[in-house]
């Protein structure tokens, strides 16, 4: 490992390990505040698992319009012969993934170094250290292990660090699957498939970006046997059923788990950050991360203990915690729904101002700018 020691054996003041979303954002709260260590077994902007769609604020909150693609303002719902259009209230868009991690690491100040994580030294007496401990905590690699003061697990929906530390952290049994593929294919607005002519207990959705667009189908509470479903896709819009270009994706959690694990500060999709139902992630790996990384650097610069700021951190989550909720609850009951009450479901939300009133709070459950 090429770090070097800030001091007391420590190699740095802060470890993130996970270089997308959320540690990318925990990251560039923490500049100039202290000695930030990236981990991740990818090189920066490789290895892209998400269809890369989020509210326009969330780009320029972090200053990345640098990695726009294509703006939508409406969404456009499939449910067998039906089609229900819905007047978006604020602006989504898709984004190059290399780009906006690009950008946002080049804001952060930190050192990456890549390499696998794979847990914590000693992770039953770490689970009993509080934020800050002396001690700090060890993580392991496969290049070596390396000390810090902190450590967030931004490693995904693994949650290597948090696994390691409080076993049964990961619970399979509440992540969903998916897969896509980006072709040549023109679209407006974002457009989403539902129904058993398609795929039962999940969606299908085509984002645009310019000349292609990313398609692909997600599945409630199962993450395999999905390509069937994606060749039946390809083949309704008019596509080959099996393109040369190369899937992509992953498992994303349905439930939200805790933001703490131990003494380690855990966001992103690693604590459970990503919406039931919608599957949306980015927006709230995002605004946890800037959260988090705030409260860190309040700690680096003796505003606030470890402790202080994993109780703040921790009440931040339990004050949202009830929509994630509630996101969770509606993907059991819809997902299990009829193609004709499905349609039902979708048209009740449909009317002005039903519609903009839904959206308004599910923006409020997780806004940047609510992190500052």
């Amino acid at each position: 490992m090429t770090g070097a020691s800030t001091g007391n054996g420590f190699d740095a003041d802060v470890i993130i390990a996970g270089a997308s979303f959320a540690g990318l954002a925990v990251a560039r709260e923490l500049r100039g505040a202290g000695r930030v260590l990236l981990l991740d077994h990818q090189d920066i902007g490789a290895g892209q698992t998400s269809a890369c769609g989020t509210t326009v604020d969330v780009l320029r909150q972090l200053d990345l319009m640098i990695s726009h693609q294509q703006t939508a303002d409406r969404l456009v719902l499939h449910i067998g012969k039906h089609t229900l259009s819905y007047p978006l209230p604020y602006p989504y868009c898709t984004f190059e993934y290399g780009q906006f991690c690009a950008a946002l690491f080049e804001q952060s100040g930190a050192t990456f170094e890549r390499a696998r994580v794979l847990g914590v030294a000693d992770g039953n007496a770490v689970a009993q250290h509080p934020p800050g401990h002396p001690d700090g905590v060890t993580v392991l690699t496969r290049a070596g292990p390396l000390r810090a003061r902190y450590v967030v697990d931004a490693t995904g929906w693994r949650s290597t660090i948090a696994e390691s530390v409080q076993p049964g952290f990961l619970v399979r049994s509440t992540l969903s699957g998916g897969i896509e593929a980006e072709l040549p294919y023109r679209e407006d607005g974002l457009h989403f498939w539902v129904g058993s002519d398609i795929i039962r207990g999940g969606y299908a959705w085509v984002f645009p970006c310019g000349e292609t667009a990313r398609i692909g189908v997600l599945a409630f509470g199962r993450t395999g046997g999905l390509r069937p479903a994606m060749r039946s896709f390809f083949t309704r819009l008019g596509l080959p059923p099996d393109p040369e270009a190369p899937y992509h994706g992953g498992q994303l959690p349905f439930v939200a788990r805790s933001v703490m694990a131990g003494p380690v500060f855990v966001a992103g999709d690693a604590a459970g950050m990503c919406f039931g139902l919608t599957g949306e992630g980015i927006r709230s790996a995002v605004t946890f991360a800037m959260r988090c990384g705030r409260l860190l650097r309040e700690v680096l610069t003796g505003e606030r203990t470890g402790t202080s700021a994993a109780r703040a951190y921790t009440r931040y989550f339990r004050l949202r915690r009830p929509y994630f909720r509630l996101m969770t609850w509606l993907q059991s009951r819809v997902g299990r729904l009829p193609d004709p009450a499905l349609f039902t479901y979708a048209r009740l939300a449909h009317p002005w101002p039903i519609f903009p009133l839904l959206m308004g709070e599910y923006l409020r459950a997780s806004r940047p700018a609510s992190a500052l």
